[in-house]
C-alpha cells in the first residue's frame, strides 16, 4: 500500500510551497519597498496583507494542481470571498488526504499580517516583529473556532508562522520572534501535511458540503486554500 512516507509527494509540496513563499517576499519588496511600516500599520497593512495572501495561495494552486507525483495526485482549489470575515481569520487552510475509501480531512485557521520590522539575524534566526490593536481579538476569535489557529507574517525574508495562542496568551496584540516560536512556511505546510497539525472539525465542515466555497463560507473567512492528496491504488 503507498503512503505519503514512502513517496516523494511530501518533498514536493514543501518545495512549492517554499517557492510560492519566496515568491511573495518578492511581493512584499515590490509592493511596499524597503520602508519602516511603524506607525502605519493601520492604515496600511490589513490592503496590503489581503493581497498578498491572495497572491500567495494562487501560486500554491498553480504549483501543485493537477500534480501527479510519486503516486500522490494533487487537486488545489482556491477561494475568495469580498464581504467582512466574521471569526477574525483571513485563511482557513483544508488538506485531505485520500486512500481508496479512506480519507482524513482537516484544516487550520490564520490571520494575515505584514511584518513592521524584518531582519535576518543567521542563516536559521529571523527577527521579525509585526502586529496592530486588532490582532489580539483576531486571535481570541479563532481560538474559540479552533486550537489550530496561527498568525502567517509575510515580510521580505517570506512568510514565518506563529501560533495565535502565544499572541493570545501574550496579551499585548503582537508578534516578536524573539520571543515566539515560529516555523516557516515550508516547515509548517510539512507538518501540516504529515498530520502533526490540524484540526479535524474544520476538516469535517469542507467533507460535509458539495461545494469547497460553500464550506469556506461557512467558516467565515476571506481566503481558502484546499489540497487534495489522492494515494494511487496498487
Amino acid at each position: 500500500m503507498i503512503t505519503i512516507k514512502n513517496t516523494n509527494a511530501l518533498s514536493y509540496l514543501a518545495e512549492q510551497v517554499g517557492v510560492a513563499a519566496a515568491e511573495l517576499a518578492g511581493r512584499v519588496l515590490n509592493d511596499i519597498g524597503r520602508d519602516n511600516l511603524t506607525g502605519r500599520e493601520e492604515a496600511i497593512t490589513p490592503q496590503i496583507a489581503r493581497e498578498l495572501t491572495g497572491h500567495l495561495l494562487e501560486e500554491i494552486r498553480s504549483r501543485l494542481n493537477g500534480q501527479h507525483i510519486s503516486g500522490v495526485s494533487f487537486k488545489v482549489h482556491c477561494y475568495k470571498r469580498r464581504e467582512e470575515n466574521i471569526i477574525g481569520a483571513d485563511i482557513a487552510g483544508i488538506m485531505t488526504i485520500r486512500n481508496g475509501s479512506r480519507s482524513i480531512s482537516k484544516g487550520y485557521l490564520a490571520q494575515a499580517k505584514v511584518a513592521s520590522q524584518a531582519s535576518r539575524q543567521s542563516s536559521r534566526v529571523v527577527k521579525i516583529v509585526a502586529g496592530d490593536q486588532n490582532l489580539g481579538r483576531q486571535c481570541h476569535d479563532m481560538l474559540k473556532r479552533s486550537s489550530a489557529s496561527f498568525v502567517f507574517v509575510y515580510s521580505k525574508l517570506g512568510v514565518h508562522v506563529v501560533p495565535a495562542s502565544t499572541v493570545a496568551f501574550k496579551g499585548q496584540g503582537g508578534v516578536d520572534t524573539a520571543t515566539d516560536y515560529y516555523k516557516n512556511f515550508q516547515t509548517f505546510y510539512t507538518e501540516f501535511f504529515k498530520c502533526f497539525i490540524g484540526d479535524l472539525h474544520l476538516g469535517a465542515t469542507y467533507d460535509k458540503v458539495a461545494q469547497p466555497d460553500a464550506a469556506f463560507r461557512e467558516l467565515g473567512v476571506a481566503h481558502g486554500l484546499a489540497i487534495i492528496a489522492d494515494l494511487e491504488q496498487q
